[in-house]
């Protein structure tokens, strides 16, 4: 399997203008974050590409990001796995979850349902049978006009979706994404559709006649997939005739089957007529043993006297193997006008030009070639677009110092679940090491330098500490990366949580610009939570002099992570500085990554009065770089022996405590393994 990571939304208002607080989106992790859901490109569920996690929380001062996982197959057999898993989720959400429902709805429509009814696997609750709806509501049919409904006569609930009695009437399959049943209606077009009943226009749509459903099951999928409509010319009368093709440079089969989409203006009986078709090679309705490629089709004629639309129709043309071949190789105004052609919509009188690009432009969702024809540009889109280019400039600081946070940055933290930890009884805390180090071709599990006073001042507090065999790995720099603290319970989460606040005031008293990370991980029950956090240590001294230090029981979790959000949002807003990609590692924890000196540059490594010192060679307009930027080196070793120089001992083994003692420690004895780029000099 492939796994790709990323960013499934935030808390942020979104392009659509819809906001998601803290909260809701803890509570929507919590019940989602073991079972996880299937993944399609462009919210078409005929093109299932993999199985998707939410894998946590990551929050900033000013926004809280929802990272996810994905699992991709690379081979047939883990597609077949993962595909049985996707209709398993499908039938298991839409059927069982809701078969009381099911069952309700059947007894509702009794005899009315044939032996080839079934479920329809939708966000409502609905049968699918033949004609069903005419079955239902015979009068239906009498006021259905060349297959088309006045709009005027429906109840809407939802775009595409109306109530009727005790049913719901829906919308014609073909008006949703590649025209299959698997996905949502295009809402937006539905939506502009449903704004013009009762005015001037006449408009029409087709109705789904084969599916009815349950009142009070109805709700809509909510896709977060940007679409826009383009601005064009209004004077549609000086357009000159013929055909223009757009073809679809990308075209790959992946995010979308067009090939191509035609414009025609030509005039019909007297009058100035639009013809837009686009054209798909892959084929997308299933009638029985035969396929066919659907193609969305609009047609429109203006007024000869007001030169405005007062006629716009769409429909689905359907194609079979050999139809489509032909119309591969002819342009719209050649094509026969023999295949099967199902009328979606229609609209009737003279409408604003405004409204008409707007309905062509929503009716052609997901092809962009449309507002590339009328020159269509969307200002939002532009400016997010440039924004983000902005951000991803690479700054000289970032070349040498990956991630880099100052005082008044707030706080980053992120949050996840995970399966129980297997602690033994006799430990309140295992130590998980997050780091490797490859020396002399070796990889060794490292862990930094003042972890070692962490876990001698937890020992002093009272913790039972399980320290797995690993090498401390020392940085003259004033960056500690702290490993994972796995605790048994909340209880002893908070005496962690407590030695590094005490550390972090220690350093602050004395005004020392460090930076610190860490993760701590405990059990709650049948399962785990898991927070790592980065920031200087004035800020984590700052927060904990307003939060505390206890660390939640399982039913407080929610309301302390919604309050630690808030206090760290009194810092300036972060907008991803630094980017979560940066500080976070494929492990998911938070960690100060370092970028090391070509080990070429490094020369005269020596002692000098008990002092490590290395003098490094590089090109003059580098070295104006690093100390216009004020950056260094700082060597890194391994720590073989050290003493206390307050009791003499060996270090590791005596009572005394660094930084919070009257003491400090002397390096006896280590190897010399490189140098990494610093800001922050020891």
């Amino acid at each position: 399997m492939l796994t790709a990571r990323g960013i499934a939304m935030s808390d942020g208002l979104n392009r659509k203008n819809h906001y998601f607080p803290l909260n809701s989106i803890i509570n929507a992790y919590e019940d989602a974050w073991k079972q996880g859901k299937p993944s399609n490109l462009n919210h078409d569920s005929t093109k299932f590409i993999g199985w998707n996690y939410i894998t946590g929380i990551f929050m900033e001062p000013g926004k809280a990001y929802v990272t996810n996982e994905m699992s991709i197959p690379e081979t047939d057999e883990e597609h077949d796995t993962l595909m049985k898993k996707n209709m398993a989720y499908l039938y298991k959400k839409y059927y069982m979850d809701r078969k009381e429902k099911y069952d309700e709805l059947k007894v509702m429509l009794a005899d009315k349902l044939t032996d080839k009814s079934h479920p329809a696997l939708i966000s409502c609750v609905a049968y699918e049978d033949e004609n069903i709806l005419y079955k239902v509501f015979p009068e239906i049919k009498e006021e259905m006009n060349k297959g088309l409904i006045d709009l005027n006569l429906m109840t809407p609930v939802y775009p595409g979706i109306f109530k009727k009695g005790k049913y719901l009437i829906f919308a014609h399959r073909y008006f949703r994404r590649n025209c299959s049943m698997l996905n949502s209606f295009n809402e937006e077009f539905l939506q502009r559709l449903q704004d013009l009943q009762n005015s001037d226009l006449k408009v029409q749509i087709a109705l789904d006649v084969n599916m009815i459903g349950l009142l009070g099951t109805e709700n809509v999928k909510l896709e977060y997939q940007y679409w826009w409509g383009p601005k064009f010319n209004d004077d549609l009368s000086s357009i000159p005739m013929g055909v223009t093709r757009h073809n679809n440079e990308h075209y790959d089969n992946v995010f979308t089957n067009l090939c191509f989409t035609e414009f025609g203006w030509y005039v019909q009986d007297e009058r100035q007529t639009f013809e837009c078709e686009e054209v798909s090679d892959q084929p997308n309705i299933k009638d029985g043993d035969s396929t066919y490629y659907g193609c969305r089709f609009v047609h429109s004629m203006l007024n000869p006297i007001t030169n405005q639309p007062n006629h716009l129709d769409g429909a689905i043309r359907a194609y079979t193997d050999e139809k489509m071949l032909e119309r591969l190789d002819i342009s719209i105004d050649k094509s026969e006008r023999d295949t099967s052609y199902t009328k979606l919509w229609r609209i009737d009188n003279d409408m604003p030009v405004s409204l008409w690009k707007e309905l062509i432009a929503h009716y052609y969702r997901d092809n962009i070639l449309v507002g590339e024809y009328f020159s269509g540009e969307d200002e939002k889109f532009t400016k997010i677009v440039l924004e983000d280019k902005a951000e991803d400039e690479i700054t000289p600081l970032q070349k040498y110092i990956p991630v880099d946070m100052n005082t008044n940055d707030g706080i980053r933290f992120y949050f996840r679940y995970m399966p129980a930890i297997d602690i033994n009884e006799e430990y309140d805390v295992v130590i998980k090491s997050n780091e490797f180090l490859v020396y002399d071709e070796r990889k060794m599990r490292v862990m930094e330098s003042e972890t070692i006073t962490i876990l001698k001042l937890l020992k002093r507090y009272g913790l039972n500490i399980r320290i797995p065999a690993t090498a401390r790995i020392g940085h003259e720099d004033m960056v500690f990366n702290f490993p994972t603290f796995m605790c048994k319970n909340a209880d002893k989460a908070k005496t962690v949580q407590q030695a590094i606040a005490d550390l972090c005031k220690a350093w602050n008293d004395k005004n020392e610009d460090r930076l610190i990370s860490y993760s701590i991980a405990t059990n709650y029950e049948n399962e785990a939570v898991y927070f790592s956090f980065a920031g200087h240590v004035a800020d984590f001294t700052s927060i904990y002099a307003r939060m505390g230090t206890t660390f939640p029981q399982k039913d407080n979790l929610n309301k302390w992570i919604e309050a630690l959000y808030n206090e760290n949002n009194s810092f300036q807003v972060a907008t991803q500085h630094p980017k979560i990609s940066d500080i976070m590692t494929d492990s998911s924890h938070l960690r100060f990554r370092r970028a090391l000196v070509p080990i070429k540059y490094l020369q005269e490594i020596k002692m000098e009065d008990k002092c490590l010192t290395v003098n490094f060679v590089e090109k003059k307009e580098i070295v104006k770089e690093l100390i216009n930027n004020k950056i260094g080196i700082a060597p890194i070793y391994h720590i073989e022996k050290t003493r206390c120089r307050r009791c003499q001992k060996d270090y590791i083994s005596c009572d005394c405590v660094k930084f919070i003692d009257d003491t400090s420690e002397e390096i006896q004895n280590f190897k010399f393994l490189g140098a990494a780029w610093t800001n922050r000099h020891a």
